[in-house]
């Protein structure tokens, strides 16, 4: 029986580089996780399970939560800005915080890109960033854009070096195969520029949820290329891949620009068919929605990334193809009939799951 789950554990990453409580300095903070992801910023907390004298402040409640993230920059200065004026009414002035809020304050524009940059590795601009300035640095002259933020959400400080080497290397790999693929053009290798202009005529209206998004981009693509929603995707047809082994597991996949003959993918890691096919259908999303110049598809968990996820679920195993196969209810689905549809569209389970999870049981609800 498959039963409703709770959410998976978010990844270490997360916790060691946005969590308000690994602060330490001996203070009471909440177990709370400010994740900024463009407009909108993720608040995830948790509660003190244990009660203890040692422990004297215990924080109640969980949740998890999305808001623009203006919004939420906006409560945090009014905080530290309370908080100044508390101090100076008690006559507490010329405090570190005061001296460091002082300084933000007369941020320039060059170095306000700095401290974002830093911030989106998880580190603190103002002291622990400093070792990796020059990386930093050197990302932002080599990267732009999209892929730039992209890169910097996902990489480890310590593999800038060479995920940089990486980036570079693969893009000249991607550029050779390119070359040698045009003696064996075919009719499907076409398809992508047809699809680009399909999706940018329907590019107008905008969803809020990002699986929402992902969902009916991929049904629309479905639509033009395998409307039968019970088949397997056959997404080698439309994406070339070639493998170099990433030095940071969290890029997993690059993808460059190329209008002849057809899209080339460099994977990251050598890994199962079924994760290979599920990260080319999220570059193949890049190819269809994005006009970044260069990609990157990364385990990290943007708002960007989140669309790449869903699409390729749906794009591989379409949630209305799942209820089709089903013998069952999609909530007494069994753990056998779940593997057995995975290996149908040649998936994992996991996506199975998810689609069962987030579609069809939700639809039920």
């Amino acid at each position: 029986m498959l039963s409703a789950s709770a959410p998976r554990p978010l990844p270490a990453a997360l916790w060691e580089h946005h969590s308000v409580r690994s602060s330490g300095d001996g203070f009471a903070w909440p177990d709370l996780l400010i994740i900024p992801d463009d407009e909108e910023t993720r608040l995830v907390w948790g509660n003190d399970s244990v009660q203890s004298s040692r422990f004297p402040v215990r924080f109640l409640t969980r949740g998890d939560l999305r808001l623009r993230s203006d919004q939420v920059q906006k409560e945090l200065e009014l905080l530290v800005t309370e908080t100044l004026t508390r101090l100076a009414e008690q006559g507490v002035t010329g405090t570190v915080l005061e001296k460091e809020w002082a300084a933000i304050q007369q941020t320039d524009a060059e170095e306000a890109e700095y401290c974002l940059a830093a911030a989106r590795l998880g580190l603190d601009p103002y002291s622990d960033a400093e070792s990796f300035e020059q990386d930093i640095i050197q990302a932002a002259q080599t990267l732009s854009g999209q892929v730039l933020e992209d890169f910097l959400n996902a990489v480890s400080p310590d593999h800038i070096g060479k995920a940089l080497s990486w980036v570079s290397s693969v893009r000249s790999a991607i550029e050779r195969d390119q070359i040698l693929q045009r003696s064996s053009i075919t009719a499907d290798f076409g398809v992508i520029r047809e699809l680009r202009n399909l999706a940018h005529r329907r590019n107008a209206s905008v969803m809020d949820h990002p699986w929402v998004v992902g969902y009916e981009q991929a049904r629309l693509i479905r639509q033009q290329l395998e409307p039968d929603t019970t088949r397997r995707f056959a997404t080698d047809r439309y994406v070339s891949t070639l493998v170099r082994k990433s030095p940071d597991f969290s890029l997993q996949a690059l993808g460059a620009p190329t209008s002849d003959p057809r899209p080339v993918v460099a994977i990251g890691q050598s890994r199962p068919a079924a994760s290979n096919r599920f990260t080319l259908s999220r570059a193949l999303w890049h190819y269809i929605w994005d006009d970044s110049p260069v990609f990157v598809v990364t385990s990290a968990h943007t708002h960007r990334q989140r669309v790449e996820r869903a699409f390729a679920a749906e794009l591989l195993a379409p949630a209305d193809g799942i209820a089709q196969l089903l013998e069952s209810p999609p909530e007494a689905a069994s753990q056998e009939e779940v593997e057995q549809i995975a290996q149908r569209y040649g998936v994992s389970s996991i996506v199975i799951e998810h689609q069962l999870q987030n579609q069809l049981i939700a639809r039920a609800a």
